[in-house]
């Protein structure tokens, strides 16, 4: 149902619009912008019921598996897990040593009797995975016999190991060194290579990734593990909006992988933004490119822009960040919108690496308009910021609080989790909200505003972006979150429960 007066769609059953009272029409021309809101109208007790559920499911999965942490598998944007059933398919190749770290070690007999011994010693704690103390072995040997082979080919393997320590405590700028490092001494050693590019992926820089995973796919084409850096590589690829690079890395896997039916989804996705957009104009300001089909969209086209520029500089100011790269919008009729996101039907607009919006029939500027918009930008600074990791809730909240949502709803659903005896853990929002439906985006929504705001109100907006840039730079959500503002993950929970506990079990 659609409403008559503003077009704004809502559920079936209504017969009168909740925002203005006009009457309900069924179908639907060009519907306008709506706010991806879920539905307005739940009963007391289906909320109650439904927000039990997922406490209780929260519950299990994290009681049945307790090696889970939040950060085992990329978490993206609210809005781009609309890349059509990629969620199903999580790209997450585990970075630990490939085929080549451990190579045979070279036990040559050296010429120089102190230097062989060392380089003996090495060995012995490399075998034992004594890896620093190896380190000194071997550059204590090479300073007595600075041209050996055997000794520099064993410091490049000892060097690729610690590097590999270094990228699973997170610490990516060392890591980085370290391989480098290693490839100095040893120029063969692929597996370096291949550290390397998968740091820049976690880094969410495909383009300075993707020379080193060429290279090591070259050298190394036997490892079983080149079909999945090459579907992560066009992942990261298709979140940076980078389609046509997106899809020359699908092509490489379905060459040598034709059954990968995520690489092949992925594929006609986009070829199926290339066909839909084939004939859109662009219109390029200072920090956005805005995309749309000609004729009287042109107008709608410049008003974006200014809306979205308007965003740039008061979103920034809040979060005291201003991306340098420009931001692609792209602007779609509503068949066209949900043909090409295949988003659920209470999401308004997306961001997948590029803003999505439905237009149609708009002619003027909306508050309606100015919301959608600054929540979209505010989810692509999250992205930059926290380089994609950044856990669904926080993203969902910090979006809400940017664009001055008010939900109506919020106070109902928050009573209820005052009722609870146990504190609701967040950690059961920390995944895509794109699988839920109406009533059960409504409790996941009005939770993300709340604790994003709980935050907020208590410790700063600076506290929000340190949080999110620490996760950029590879901490884990408790690291970043006990960095930033000196509590841990499980004592902002509770102290955030327990706030809400005040307001609302009285």
């Amino acid at each position: 149902m659609f409403c008559k007066n503003c077009g704004v769609a809502f559920p079936d059953n209504l017969t009168n619009c909740p925002r203005c009272g006009a009457a309900m029409l069924k179908g639907a021309p060009d519907v306008k912008i709506f706010k991806p809101e879920p539905v307005k109208s739940f009963s007391a007790a289906k909320i109650f019921t439904l927000l039990i559920l997922i406490i209780i499911a929260g519950i299990i999965v994290f009681m049945m598996m307790p090696g889970i942490k939040p950060d085992n598998k990329p978490v993206t944007d609210a809005t781009e897990q609309n890349i059509p059933e990629a969620a199903e398919d999580e790209i997450n190749p585990d970075i630990a040593e490939g085929p080549d770290a451990k190579a045979i070690m070279r036990t040559d007999t050296l010429p120089d009797s102190h230097s062989d011994s060392l380089n003996r010693e090495g060995i012995g704690y490399l075998k034992r995975g004594e890896y620093h103390r190896a380190r000194e072995s071997f550059e204590t040997a090479l300073r007595g016999a600075p041209s050996n082979i055997a000794l520099k080919e064993n410091l490049a393997i000892t060097l690729a190991m610690i590097a590999w320590q270094q990228v699973s405590a997170g610490n990516y700028a060392a890591s980085m060194q370290l391989f480098q490092e290693a490839l100095d001494y040893n120029p063969l050693l692929h597996n370096a290579r291949r550290g390397i590019g998968l740091v820049f992926l976690k880094q969410e820089e495909p383009l300075k990734a993707s020379p080193y995973i060429d290279a090591y796919i070259e050298n190394v084409p036997s490892d079983s593990g080149n079909k999945e850096l090459l579907l992560f590589l066009a992942g990261a690829f298709l979140k940076s909006g980078i389609r046509d690079k997106a899809a020359e890395y699908l092509e490489k896997l379905l060459e040598v992988d034709p059954e990968n039916n995520a690489a092949r989804r992925r594929l006609a996705m986009l070829r199926k933004e290339e066909h839909v957009e084939s004939d859109f104009q662009k219109k390029e300001g200072s920090h956005f490119i805005v995309k749309f089909e000609g004729g009287e969209n042109s107008d709608i086209g410049h008003l974006i822009s200014i809306i979205l520029e308007e965003a740039y500089i008061k979103v920034g100011a809040d979060m005291g960040y201003y991306p340098e790269d420009k931001i692609e919008a792209v602007l779609y009729t509503q068949n066209q919108f949900t043909d090409v996101t295949r988003a659920p039907a209470w999401a308004g607009a997306i961001y997948d690496g590029r803003i999505k919006i439905p237009v149609g029939g708009i002619t003027n500027r909306t508050n309606l308009l100015e919301r959608v918009l600054f929540h979209e930008y505010a989810h692509a600074l999250v992205h930059r910021l926290s380089k994609g990791r950044a856990p669904v809730w926080l993203n969902e909240g910090i979006a809400q609080h940017v664009e001055g949502a008010v939900n109506e709803n919020i106070n109902e659903v928050l009573s209820f989790v005052a009722k609870s005896e146990k504190p609701l853990s967040l950690r059961v929002f920390e995944g895509s909200f794109m699988g839920f439906n109406a009533p059960q985006a409504l409790v996941a929504y009005s939770v993300s505003l709340s604790a994003a705001e709980y935050i907020i109100n208590e410790f700063g907006m600076s506290a929000i972006k340190r949080i999110l840039e620490n996760i950029g730079q590879g901490k884990t959500l408790e690291q970043a979150i006990s960095s930033s503002i000196y509590i841990s993950y499980e004592d902002l929970q509770k102290n955030w429960f327990m706030a809400v506990k005040r307001k609302f079990a009285g």
